[in-house]
Parts: C-alpha cells; structure tokens; sequence
C-alpha cells in the first residue's frame, strides 16, 4: 500500500523504512534488551513513545505506533539503551507513576513532556546532560542531576515538587518553570545552575566546602517560601548573581543569607540588582548591590553600592507652625546614609521664616513671605544600626506663611 509503513511484530526488526517517492523514514533502533524502537535515520539517536490514553490491545514496545503506556514500560524501555535517546510522552488525566529509585543512562536524553505529569515514589537521577520540556515532575524522594559536563542542560517549561530536594552538579539552566512546596535545591560543588523566570517557592543552598566555581544565577524569578526557610543560603561557599528577585517567608528568618560566600573580592564577588527582600546578610562577603531594589535590613561589612539605594521618603504638607522631632528612619545596619530635605513656602505671608534641621546638624532656611524656590540640605554621614534619623522645623514670627518639607533617605555606604 502506497506511502504507509509496515511494522513488524514486537522484537523483531523487520520494519519497512520504504515510503512512496524512496523516502528514507524510521529506522529500528534495538536495544542490548531486545526492545526495538525508531531511531532518527542515519543517527543513533533512540526516539520512546509513551501515551497512556491508549485503550486498545498490543503489546507496547516503545514505537510511535506501538507506544508504552505506563512510566515503569518506559523506564524499562530507555535503561537499556546504548546512546543518546529522545522521549515524547502524551498527557493523560491522571499522572504517569513510578514506585522504587531511577537512575537513567548516562547518554544525552531528550524529554518532549506535552503537559504530562511524571510521579516518582522515590529518587530519581539524571546521569548525563538533557533537555527536557513541559514536563511536571513530583517525587517523594530526590532528584539529582549528577552530570558534570559543561554542556549545557535545559529545562523549560512545567514544574518541579520535589520533597528530597533537587541537587544539581554541572551546567543546568531553567527557564519559564514552577519549582514548588518549598522544594531545596543544593549547589553541589563546581555547580553552575540559572534559573530565569522561575516562580513558586524555590530555596537555595549551596553545598559543604563549596568554592568560588559553584555560582548560583537567578534571573527575574521569585522564592515565596511558606515557612520559617532562608530563601538563598550560600553559606556554605560559593557565589551568588542576583538580578530582579523577589524573596519572602513570611517570618524574621533571613531572607538571602550570604555571609560565608567565596566573595573575596572585586574580581570575585556577589551581584545584587534589582533584588527586593526583607532581610539580606553579607557579612564580610564582597557584595556589589544595584540601587533598584528594595532590602528592608542589608548588612555587610564589604558591601559596594553602584549607586544610592533609597530607604525611605517623607513629606509634610501645610504647616504654618514648628515642628517637633520627627523620625524619618531607624537605621537596620551599620553604614553611610544621605538624607536630603528640602523646604519650600506654598503660600506667601506677611512675615515670618522657618527652618529645617535633620539630626541637629544640617539646615535650610526659607522665608515665609514669598514663593521661592525649596531651600534644600543634604547631609551624609556614617551611622550604626539603630541609629534615629529625625527633623524638626522651627517656625518664627509667622504671619500667613504656610510651608511644606520633603525629606528622602538613602543607603550610599
């Protein structure tokens, strides 16, 4: 029959690759096992077929005609191939299971998931590079990806709930995923892991006598940790790159912990931009911080700031009278501060000045008889933690004037 293919029975290789026109098509792919599958023509690259919305009676082998329809078919399917393999797994209603430990071959496996949901009881272990896509993945045990190599791998797509947490070794980036339920993922040394739009509840820690070679890199993702979790702990070692993350946990436990880091100096160092979080510790690690984020309590005693990082903005509008001293921060760490205030008339009296004062030592005065320009102060100074930034204005012989004072903070040390 013209342009249709005709398949053997299962293990053996007798499969017409002809199609009309002489068109090479599949090749058999057979297995030290003596599970046949398709290879692409010319390759030794094995293709696997899983899709368990099939109902009618054959017996699997693998094949994109004759596909496993359970993950156990499957694992059994692809451990004993010889090569580089490529899976494609049809979603079904319900999540394809597994039940005892995996370990896949060490060859370059390709996952084409769909949208399906692969459910491990156990620990499952990625032995080689790999690139899998829209595949969500829970396990009850662990999940290493044990390859050193400094291909890259690639996950896109999907999601990740792992209760053992997830170890990664080599060079594995995430893209556009869900890693969730709080699952941990470790930095094994010499890791090099990226995870870019990445959302849920990730943790991250670097493992036992890690180096300056085990660099974490988080791009525009989020950790929403629901508990008492440290959302990045690279005490341990190693180094973090942190650009547009938001870190929350709901409790006083340190957000981004990453005093201990191999942050040594200019040339190796940690990088914050764009990073919002309640509470970040540096401790002596060398910590370049960007001004386009938000850290409620940052501490270091090697922190470099690219710029000034505001904390705070206050404004009084409508005063005619003084003002008594008023806090405009509480300072959370020790370092350089800038506070930079300004006073300006909005309705002109008859008589009258006012003059603004921050902490008892820098001052502006405006005249409350005509609409100037605002008199402006700025002050710098080197404070300890819990060290009280405050104003006060002082109104004299005022008659008609009203005024309004602007005041900003900012972290510049």
């Amino acid at each position: 029959m013209s342009g249709q293919v005709q398949v053997g029975d299962y293990g053996s290789t007798s499969v017409a690759t002809s199609l009309a026109g002489g068109t090479t098509g599949a090749e058999p792919y057979q297995s030290s096992a003596g599970t046949t599958s398709f290879a692409y023509p010319g390759s030794s690259v094995a293709s696997f077929y899983l899709d368990g919305t099939r109902t009618d009676s054959y017996t699997p082998n693998g094949t994109e005609l004759l596909p496993y329809t359970t993950l156990t078919q499957l694992i059994a399917g692809v451990a004993s191939a010889t090569g580089p393999c490529v899976i494609y797994s049809t979603p079904t209603a319900s999540s394809y299971t597994y039940t005892g430990n995996v370990s896949f071959p060490a060859y370059f496996m390709t996952i084409f998931g769909n949208g399906s949901t692969w459910a491990f009881t156990g620990n499952v272990q990625l032995n080689a590079a790999f690139h899998i896509e829209n595949l969500y993945t829970t396990a009850t045990g662990t999940l290493t990806y044990a390859a050193t190599t400094a291909t890259e791998s690639e996950r896109i797509g999907g999601s990740l709930t792992i209760t053992g947490g997830i170890f990664t070794s080599g060079y594995e980036h995430f893209f556009d995923m869900s890693i969730l339920t709080n699952t941990l993922v470790t930095l094994n040394v010499g890791a090099t892991p990226v995870f870019t739009n990445v959302v849920g509840t990730p943790r991250f820690k670097s493992a036992s006598s890690a180096t300056a070679a085990t660099v974490l890199t988080v791009i525009d993702s989020q950790s929403l940790a629901t508990g008492a979790y440290t959302n990045i702990d690279m005490s341990n070692g190693g180094l973090a790159l942190l650009r547009g993350f938001l870190a929350t946990n709901n409790n006083s436990v340190v957000n981004i912990n990453l005093s201990g880091s191999s942050a040594v100096s200019s040339t190796v160092a940690n990088y914050l931009t764009g990073v919002s979080a309640g509470q970040v510790t540096c401790g002596s690690a060398y910590t370049y911080v960007a001004p386009d984020g938000i850290m409620a309590l940052l501490s270091g005693t090697a922190l470099h700031f690219t710029g000034a990082l505001e904390l705070a903005q206050y404004s009084l509008l409508t005063q005619s009278s003084s003002v008594a001293a008023t806090t405009l921060y509480t300072t959370l760490a020790t370092g350089i501060y800038r506070v930079t205030a300004s006073v300006q008339t909005t309705t002109a009296g008859s008589a009258g000045t006012v003059l603004a004062t921050v902490n008892g030592t820098a001052s502006a005065t405006a005249s409350l008889t005509t609409l100037a320009a605002a008199q402006s102060l700025s002050t710098t100074y080197y404070a300890a933690a819990a060290t009280v930034i405050q104003y006060t204005t002082t109104v004299a012989s005022n008659t008609g004037g009203v005024y309004r004072i602007d005041a900003i903070v900012e972290r510049v040390g």
